[in-house]
């Protein structure tokens, strides 16, 4: 891995993902992942009814597409749930499923998770193991963060997390002397 690597990461599946982030990311040659709540593929974001404008998800097709173009499908859980409110053994079938669900469809391996809302709970160590038993070998969380390697766990690799308001800036100077600058520089 370079020295300064920054991995692109996107939660839900919007179908906007493919039709605008996507086509930049290939224009740049720009790798990425893109997080899938398998239950609302070819639907909405459900899970945001109330609070988020309802968005359109892509369907198995747009996901082939996503892949096409260099973005690695992932497991974002089945019902967009959030880990830290759920018990064991649903925690288990959110990721069995979820992970058996994308595999089948798209016919590769998925090794890394993202907790829906970043939120894991507290018991870790239970959780690195239910991960690992499922075939997981990375999760992601929030709050953000920059990794340094080698990672603690990589059960829990923090992501900077970004918003129509949020000030990339302000969000890496606050955890790291990176500047903006050096990591579009670090990107090319």
């Amino acid at each position: 891995m370079p020295r300064r690597a920054a991995l692109l990461t996107f939660d839900d599946g919007y179908k906007s993902m493919l039709r605008v982030a996507s086509r930049s990311l290939s224009e740049f040659g720009y790798p990425s992942v893109a997080f899938i709540p398998t239950h609302f593929v070819g639907g909405y974001n459900d899970w945001d009814r109330g609070r988020e404008p309802l968005e359109e998800i892509c369907d198995w097709d747009g996901l082939r597409e996503l892949e096409r173009r260099g973005c690695s499908i992932q497991s974002h859980g089945v019902r967009h749930k959030s880990f830290s409110r759920l018990p064991p053994n649903e925690q288990h079938e959110e990721l069995y499923e979820s992970k058996r669900i994308l595999e089948e469809k798209l016919g590769k391996p998925v090794e890394v998770f993202a907790y829906p809302y970043g939120l894991v709970g507290r018991d870790r160590s239970a959780l690195s193991a239910l991960l690992e038993r499922n075939g997981y070998r990375a999760a992601c969380l929030f709050p953000g963060g920059i990794s340094k390697l080698p990672v603690a766990n990589n059960y829990f690799l923090p992501r900077v997390d970004m918003f129509p308001h949020s000030d990339l800036h302000t969000l890496l100077g606050s955890r790291s002397r990176l500047t903006i600058r050096r990591l579009l520089q670090a990107l090319k």
